[in-house]
């Protein structure tokens, strides 16, 4: 948060345990100003929560990511769907009124960046992931800062 002072930026977690865990450790002296939205939570993957991914048939896109092949959260029985996780992402950044520091998840962080760099779905396998990256996001530039 290097150039700005407390009152300038939000920060905003996941309220999933390990996203709100990780930002409580990287913002320690702010701890106090960490807030959490449900529009940040990782994309619901139905039925297939907490299964293997060895268990599943995915067709399709075979493409990967560090999160596993992107086809994975299209087709998740019951799942949320690229559809709706774009909805969300999208009215979660409109919603913003200012910079902010965001601790979310893998394939959220990416819709995030999509939605941001106004690019379509069909991007999404190909934007940088992983965890314990920061991506720094600014006048629709990207840069990965770890």
């Amino acid at each position: 948060m290097r150039g700005l002072a407390r009152d300038d930026i939000s920060i905003i977690s996941s309220p999933q345990t390990r996203a709100f865990h990780t930002a409580a450790l990287a913002f320690q002296t702010y701890a106090g100003m960490i807030r959490t939205d449900d529009r940040l939570c990782e994309i619901d993957v139905g039925k297939w929560q907490g299964r293997l991914r060895d268990e599943l048939t995915i067709t399709g896109d075979p493409k990967m990511t560090p999160d596993g092949p992107i086809a994975f959260y299209e087709q998740a029985d019951g799942g949320e769907g690229f559809a709706a996780l774009r909805a969300r992402c999208t009215s979660f950044l409109a919603s913003l009124t200012g910079p902010a520091a965001l601790v979310t998840h893998g394939i959220t962080s990416r819709m995030l960046r999509a939605v941001y760099l106004d690019l379509d779905d069909t991007k999404i396998p190909d934007l940088p992931g992983g965890q314990g990256v920061i991506h720094r996001l600014s006048k629709d530039v990207q840069e990965i800062l770890s």
